[in-house]
């Protein structure tokens, strides 16, 4: 155990609210409140070699290049995390762009796809990662210059290039991984 580790943060004990949470519980189960020390508006900088594309990625991806699906404008889309109980569901409107990140409680930051309860922070996601938007029947998704990136089909984009997102296609801010459905 390191030095500086504090009793609190080895028994898992919220700075908020004082509950015990279990063991590697990353948000108070009480409050939410996070039981990290790590400061909420620093993205951490991952090694992602431990992250690399699952196999069925490459085949997805080559499938969907060749039948891609129509998205018109105003349609609704799914972001399923595999941790998650529920999707998170959006529209997405020809005239409004959904800014993807996590929430920086020092500024009152949030972005409209805030990834924050589900560790965003710790997984590598920027603030202001991301960016979502319908164009040309096609949903598309462009990395705005992230620390830890953001790969489709665990395929990194370069920053401000848009790339388009397929129903079912797997997308991976930094080690927070999902899929898009609609």
């Amino acid at each position: 155990m390191r030095k500086d580790v504090t009793e609190k943060q080895r028994l898992n004990i919220c700075q908020a609210c004082g509950e015990q949470n279990p063991p590697g519980t990353l948000m108070c189960r009480n409050c939410g409140a996070l039981l990290s020390d790590h400061q909420a508006g620093v993205t951490y900088k991952l090694d992602l070699e431990e992250s690399q594309p699952e196999e069925g990625d490459a085949a997805a991806a080559e499938a969907n290049a060749a039948q891609p699906s129509k998205f018109a404008a105003g349609s609704t889309f799914a972001i399923k995390i595999r941790e998650a109980d529920d999707p998170m569901v959006y529209q997405a409107d020809a005239d409004k762009t959904l800014l993807v990140g996590r929430r920086n409680d020092k500024d009152a930051f949030i972005p409209d796809v805030d990834l924050y309860p589900f560790a965003g922070f710790l997984l590598g996601v920027s603030r202001k990662h991301a960016l979502i938007y319908p164009q040309d029947d096609t949903l598309m998704i462009e990395d705005l210059g992230s620390r830890n990136g953001t790969y489709v089909a665990g395929e990194r984009l370069k920053p401000n290039t848009p790339q388009p997102l397929y129903d079912g296609v797997r997308v991976s801010l930094g080690k927070l991984h999902f899929t898009i459905h609609y």
